[in-house]
């Protein structure tokens, strides 16, 4: 519990960049956010990097607060080691197709990332990091993955649903994938459920990234729409209503409730 009570404390990041050289750079580096009508610490400057074949946009985290110059460096260092790099330049050996979004939510820096990368077969990358700015640290909150059966009042009610509404279906879906696939069997689970919303109605998906690149046509895929109305006799309230706002609930209030049904 504690742990969770001190992450909900942490909500504090944003972006910044390499730190400047001399004073002259600090003071560019202020005047240029100053420009933009920055009125937090930082700003978030799109980077290009690539080679002939993949080229990405990465956010580099510029400081506008001199004071500020190791956190941004902390985050930008972070930013690059996800991606093999050293620098925000062009290299050889650079195999991602990559671009972000970013969003600020009090003091908490989220961004997104969305692209793919080469590796043994290509792999889509679909990735969220968070950054505290006090400290430049990367938070491990994946707020936003609460399993979709923590909604559930108790083990028993997401075991009744998952039988009058799933099971039958994703069992159809997944012996159809071996069959595909010639026998072999899908890397992923059954009851590994992913949610959307969507107005009134919360969007069921089953995992589709279950066999290597070779094989993918033949993963497994089962989507259903589910209503509110529907789903009232399994959830915990306090559930209900937060999946009721979730395209407009902030990360806090997700960690507040996975926080809430962890100490259960």
């Amino acid at each position: 519990m504690k742990k969770c009570f001190y992450a909900s404390l942490l909500l504090a990041l944003v972006a910044c960049g390499n730190a400047p050289k001399s004073e002259s750079d600090s003071l560019a580096v202020v005047a240029k956010a100053e420009q933009k009508g920055v009125e937090n610490d930082f700003v978030v400057e799109s980077m290009t990097v690539g080679n002939d074949r993949f080229s990405s946009v990465l956010p580099m985290v510029v400081a506008v607060d001199p004071s500020k110059f190791d956190i941004a460096k902390n985050i930008n260092k972070n930013i690059l080691d996800n991606f093999f790099l050293s620098e925000y330049a062009a290299t050889e050996n650079f195999q991602y197709n990559v671009k972000f979004e970013q969003k600020i939510e009090d003091d908490l820096l989220i961004l997104h990332f969305t692209g793919d990368v080469l590796g043994a077969y290509l792999s889509e990358i679909d990735q969220t990091d968070y950054y505290n700015l006090s400290t430049g640290e990367k938070m491990d909150l994946e707020a936003s993955e609460i399993p979709f059966k923590n909604f559930f009042a108790s083990e028993a009610l997401f075991n009744k649903f998952y039988k009058e509404n799933w099971q039958a279906d994703i069992e159809k879906a997944f012996a159809e994938a071996k069959e595909c696939a010639e026998g072999e069997v899908p890397d992923c689970s059954e009851d590994e459920i992913f949610y959307e919303v969507e107005g009134s109605e919360v969007v069921l998906s089953s995992g589709s990234d279950c066999y290597p690149h070779v094989l993918q046509a033949c993963s497994p895929f089962l989507q259903k729409k589910i209503s509110f109305d529907k789903l009232h006799e399994y959830l915990v309230p306090e559930a209900e209503a937060l999946l009721k706002n979730w395209n407009n609930a902030s990360v806090k209030s997700k960690l507040a409730y996975k926080c809430s049904w962890a100490s259960k």
